[in-house]
């Protein structure tokens, strides 16, 4: 990356031509490496150049053909030259190499017409929650209490899934307070 900072310097400072010439002679000098490669095609993504990110595209999908980030670059690339079915084909290879990537899986969704599944599921405003809930119902007994407690999942068929929760709590007083003050939330 030491290689990398004067070029991020010409980027910063509005001068790709330069930052683009840094990168040539590093990818000349090793052509094996992705690095200066990936470095030229999301500057050329960056700046809508599609014809010219296709290019370093190409090479990473030879250097790595099973690499699921290389195959979602190149369906950008698809998007941004106007070619959706070939964005879907080049997003369904980025899944088939990562099964992981839910943003992928959305992607998909939206270039097939298809609703986003997560807006499928049950929408809640907890403000409505809470100004509904009678804090003398619990007062004294608890110190705190789930309003809502809600998980919906999306199973996909090759075994993963996506869990959202959504919780509501109603903090009564200072021992809830301590209690919730340090809790993480994944």
């Amino acid at each position: 990356n030491l290689a990398f900072a004067p070029a991020t310097d010409y980027i910063n400072q509005g001068m790709g031509a330069k930052a683009v010439d840094i990168y040539e002679k590093i990818e000349g000098l090793y052509p094996q490496e992705s690095g200066a490669t990936e470095k030229l095609l999301y500057y050329y993504l960056n700046t809508q150049d599609a014809k010219k990110a296709k290019v370093f595209s190409d090479k990473l999908l030879a250097i790595a053909p099973f690499h699921g980030t290389y195959w979602e670059d190149a369906a950008k690339i698809s998007e941004l030259a106007g070619n959706k079915q070939e964005a879907l084909s080049n997003f369904q290879q980025a899944l088939h190499y990562n099964p992981n990537d839910y943003d992928v899986r959305r992607q998909i969704r939206e270039l097939q017409g298809k609703p986003d599944f997560t807006t499928l599921m049950p929408a809640y405003n907890p403000f409505e929650l809470y100004k509904k809930t009678k804090t003398t119902d619990k007062e004294g007994e608890f110190d705190w209490y789930y309003i809502l407690d809600d998980h919906c999942a999306i199973l996909y068929p090759e075994r993963n899934s996506e869990l959202y929760a959504t919780l509501v709590i109603k903090i009564l007083n200072e021992a809830g307070i301590d209690y919730w003050k340090e809790a993480s939330i994944s």
